[in-house]
């Protein structure tokens, strides 16, 4: 089944005239493109959007108590188009490393601020970070720091392709404190996620536990050392140390890499952490952080059908993380992990129907 601007309307059903704005349900198929007999794993996606015309007839469903609208067919491509335009206009001019001025939602905005005088070597050591962000920031990390508090900074993650994290956005809070850089600073990482199955890094209220930041043993050269360490560093390891291909072996466990059961527990740990991706998503949409708005919404204009067709993969046996992009379609790795599918399955299908209706309403399934 394939959306064709349409409401698809099942019988029996009484009609009732009216006029009214209301919520048109969006049709997203996810479904199988291969002629098989089976159709029972098809999962297709109805997503709520606010629709821009008047409703001729709604329909009332009596086999499932479902609402159809039935509406006329409206083109809608020259409003879209300009809608598209500006959406990808914001995101293209959204800086890497900029400086704002809105605070109200930083975690450690509570904390104490006041720029003594003899904190002028403290206020320069921070103005070298923001050069060195400014100058040296990888495509997938923005940052932003806060012209009336020198000790907060924000930045985002774009979760990185063969990872359970791919085209997530996490943000992390970071605070400075008055003896930085002899202390490496506080980080905090957004979690809306109730589950602690995102990443064995991160605890419950933000938390984090990375040897750089002296919250995890290891080695003299792993942690902080204050006249070598950077900002840069520590953003740059929680892409590249945290939010990994086997996040599974974060954690202390007697299961070995590359060992048929550490295989088969970092695969299961990867569905959890795609799961919970997921959710962040969703939260991350609905609540954009303060002076990342236009970016949430641009990031995932673009990438929304890239997500659905991952979740696809997924549900047809593709290992978490598998899939590479290309200009075209996905190259999936065959090899098929079938250990727990019912479960994950199902997990995966609330996320997904929730995902889409945000999808709808950003306009990104009209692309």
């Amino acid at each position: 089944m394939s959306y064709t601007g349409h409401i698809q309307v099942f019988p029996p059903i009484h009609l009732l005239n009216k006029r009214k704005r209301d919520a048109s349900r969006v049709v997203i198929d996810i479904s199988d493109d291969d002629d098989d007999d089976d159709d029972s794993d098809d999962l297709v996606i109805i997503g709520e959007k606010a629709i821009t015309h008047d409703v001729i007839d709604i329909a009332y469903d009596d086999n499932s108590n479902d609402v159809v609208i039935i509406s006329e067919k409206v083109n809608k491509s020259s409003n879209h188009a300009n809608l598209k335009d500006e959406i990808l206009k914001k995101f293209g001019s959204f800086k890497q490393f900029d400086i704002v001025s809105d605070t109200s939602d930083h975690i450690f905005v509570g904390r104490k601020y006041l720029l003594k005088e003899h904190q002028n070597n403290w206020a320069k050591r921070i103005q070298k970070e923001w050069k060195i962000l400014e100058n040296n920031l990888p495509d997938s990390i923005f940052v932003r720091v806060y012209e009336s508090r020198m000790d907060l900074m924000r930045a985002v993650i774009i979760g990185a392709e063969g990872t359970p994290y791919h085209d997530g956005l996490f943000f992390f809070d970071l605070y400075l404190p008055d003896d930085f850089p002899n202390v490496p600073p506080e980080v905090s990482f957004h979690n809306p996620c109730s589950s602690s199955k995102l990443n064995p890094n991160f605890g419950r209220r933000g938390s984090l536990c990375l040897s750089l930041l002296n919250t995890w043993g290891g080695r003299k050269n792993e942690r902080w050392r204050p006249r070598v360490s950077t900002i840069l560093q520590v953003l740059v390891s929680l892409q590249g140390l945290v939010l990994t291909a086997e996040p599974f072996f974060n954690m202390s466990s007697s299961y070995v890499r590359g060992s048929e059961p550490g295989k088969i527990m970092s695969r299961s740990y990867n569905e959890d952490a795609f799961i919970d991706s997921l959710w962040t998503m969703i939260h991350v949409i609905r609540r954009p952080l303060k002076n990342f708005e236009d970016f949430v919404v641009g990031h995932f204009f673009i990438e929304a059908h890239e997500i659905l067709r991952a979740c696809k993969a997924y549900r047809k046996g593709a290992q978490v993380g598998s899939l590479v992009k290309t200009s075209e379609v996905h190259n999936v790795d065959h090899e098929v992990h079938k250990s727990w599918p019912e479960d994950f399955t199902n997990s995966l299908r609330c996320p997904m129907k929730k995902l889409a209706d945000e999808f709808a309403r950003i306009g990104a399934m009209d692309c």
